[in-house]
């Protein structure tokens, strides 16, 4: 993949990623760096949740375009 876009499903594609076939939905994306914010299927345990300011996001984590391909 190249871009994220808001909403869609997406797997993570590179087998040397730790969530290597896993789906999630795209939450927010990054504009900086095009990194999105995504909320994984069937959960993450509590120590891989996202923490930004002080707010935990469970089931979520920053995934980049390059680790993942559009899901069906």
């Amino acid at each position: 993949m190249t871009r994220f876009r808001y909403g869609e499903r997406v797997m993570v594609a590179d087998p040397v990623h730790h969530l290597y076939r896993r789906h999630g939905t795209v939450v927010q994306v990054r504009d900086r760096d095009g990194a999105a914010r995504v909320r994984i299927e069937r959960g993450l345990p509590e120590e891989q949740w996202i923490i930004l300011d002080g707010t935990p996001y469970p089931d979520e984590t920053i995934l980049f375009p390059a680790h993942c391909e559009r899901s069906r």
